[in-house]
């Protein structure tokens, strides 16, 4: 007869296989779980009647579709942020079980870079904080908010912090890839496509991260124009004008600036690392450079290793580059040719 606790203990473990069995199916609800609870939590403290003593006064005095549409975007933010924050501390976890038979340091350094990569985020919303500290007068029921917009803004540069740990910490792995021998050629090989899946996943991470900042500036932008507090044109423009599209445009930039500094580096530190490889397996020389066998082995492995595409051309370059302008463009420029 079974005791309750190993009864306990079979039924935990059935759980557990069976949310790892079907793993996508509960990551895709679980995601649309934290859109609705920061749905919900974005709306608190918003009024849903007009005051009793105001007679033809609306609850909200700004476009209701446009704070549902800042909310929806806001909220869908909010939840692909944290989810990357999961993603992240598993993929540091992965990178520093990958490092650990290479036996040189980086895998017990896990820890002080994600430390010092929280000091480095909180700097940049200590940063963002002081770029956007203009208070703005927002209508009547939206209050409090300039304090909802600090918390956006804090948790969604807040969760990038293992992607910023990563990426340092593949700059360092890859600075240590310095093959001496024939074996160390073979073992530096499949160190570099281990990281080159790591610098994969940064870029694309920090290109998400910049989507999710960009986009609800968009909407808040609308959100701000849509306000009932202009009783003549002239109130309107002035509205407008204090939160011009080029305010969104310049967010962009820093984005892009940021992340150009945090992946730039990066990619060049690999591709350093890539070519102190392909010259140790395959050295031009007068003696060989003849030799047809020699030339094409090395160009295979220039290919296998993505040294067949310059800087310039790399499509990881060109997605951290062009990413934060072409969403601050569609950000700032969109909801007025709807209109």
């Amino acid at each position: 007869m079974k005791s309750g606790g190993a009864t306990t203990g079979t039924t935990e473990r059935k759980a557990v296989g069976l949310l790892a069995e079907h793993s996508a199916v509960t990551q895709s609800f679980g995601f649309l779980a934290l859109v609705a609870v920061a749905y919900v939590l974005l709306g608190l403290g918003v009024e849903n009647s007009p005051p009793s003593s105001c007679e033809g006064c609306s609850a909200l005095s700004a476009g209701a579709r446009e704070w549902q549409v800042w909310k929806v975007v806001a909220a869908t933010g909010q939840a692909a942020a944290l989810a990357l924050l999961v993603g992240g501390g598993v993929k540091l976890y992965q990178f520093q079980r990958d490092e650990k038979p290479y036996d040189d340091g980086v895998a017990g350094k896990v820890r002080g870079y994600a430390i010092a990569a929280a000091g480095f985020v909180l700097g940049v919303i200590v940063l963002i904080g002081q770029i956007v500290s203009e208070k703005r007068a927002w209508a009547t029921g939206l209050e409090p908010m300039d304090q909802r917009l600090g918390a956006v803004a804090a948790i969604g540069v807040a969760c990038a912090f293992p992607w910023v740990a990563l990426t340092w910490l593949v700059h360092r792995s890859t600075g240590l890839v310095r093959p001496a021998s024939d074996d160390d050629v073979d073992q530096g090989i499949t160190r570099l496509l281990v990281v080159w899946d790591a610098i994969m996943a940064c870029a694309l991470a920090f290109a998400v991260f910049v989507v999710i900042a960009l986009l609800p500036t968009g909407a808040l932008r609308n959100l701000w124009i849509s306000q009932d507090l202009a009783d003549t044109d002239d109130d309107a423009k002035k509205l407008a004008e204090s939160f011009p599209t080029t305010d969104v445009l310049l967010y962009g930039a820093f984005f892009a600036l940021l992340v150009a500094v945090l992946v730039i580096p990066m990619l060049l530190s690999w591709r350093a690392a890539a070519r102190r490889l392909v010259d140790r397996a395959y050295p031009i020389n007068k003696a060989n450079s003849a030799d047809k066998t020699q030339v094409e082995n090395r160009s295979q492995l220039e290919s296998v290793l993505n040294l067949d595409v310059t800087l310039i051309r790399n499509p990881l370059a060109v997605l951290s580059i062009l990413t934060p302008l072409v969403t601050a463009t569609l950000a700032a420029f969109l909801p007025e040719l709807g209109k």
